[in-house]
């Protein structure tokens, strides 16, 4: 399999549908997006492509599958992803900072995600055909941890100390973390 090819393919099909029906149908396809997003040069392309997905759903029902797709993505540890904390964040901060709530409300599923302290463990197959693959970035120190809770601890007290709409969830969520 090509990956850039495959993620263009999903692109020309999702990111202009005719109708709505068309992006709920390639939900099917969200896994194969999760796998693609393992490269973090595909990283922020596949997670729009998951996010436009998830947009069309019930966020609260737990049978949808994008939000857990989406947010699976986000841990320090079994992700999928070698994307960078950085990557991360970006989308993590520009979800935040949206005016829409559904955004916002995947925006602090990915927040919680990446600040996740314990209780890791695989949700997803990490198998990807002949390719192989592990199960994503894996802080190799002490100091890589400190990293990236160090930046996921700085997005949360800015946003959260702002005035941008996610503030007040933000206070109000993590404050039980």
């Amino acid at each position: 399999m090509a990956p850039e090819a495959a993620l263009s393919a999903l692109e020309r099909a999702l990111l202009d549908p005719k109708d709505s029906e068309t992006v709920v149908k390639c939900s099917r396809y969200l896994h194969l997006l999760r796998s693609l997003a393992y490269d973090p040069a595909l990283f922020e392309r596949c997670i729009a492509l998951i996010l436009k997905i998830a947009e069309k759903q019930d966020l609260d029902k737990r049978a949808n599958e994008a939000p857990k797709v989406f947010a699976s993505l986000f841990p320090i540890h079994f992700s999928g992803t070698h994307a960078t904390i950085i990557q991360r964040l970006g989308v993590v901060q520009s979800l935040l900072r949206s005016n829409d709530p559904k955004k916002r409300a995947l925006g602090l599923m990915a927040l919680r995600a990446a600040l996740e302290a314990s209780h890791f463990g695989p949700g997803y197959n990490f198998e990807f055909g002949a390719r192989s693959r592990d199960y994503g970035y894996w802080p190799r120190t002490r100091g890589d941890v400190k990293q990236w809770f160090g930046h996921s601890l700085n997005l949360a007290e800015d946003l959260s100390c702002s005035d941008e709409p996610a503030a007040q969830q933000l206070c109000a969520r993590f404050v039980s973390i």
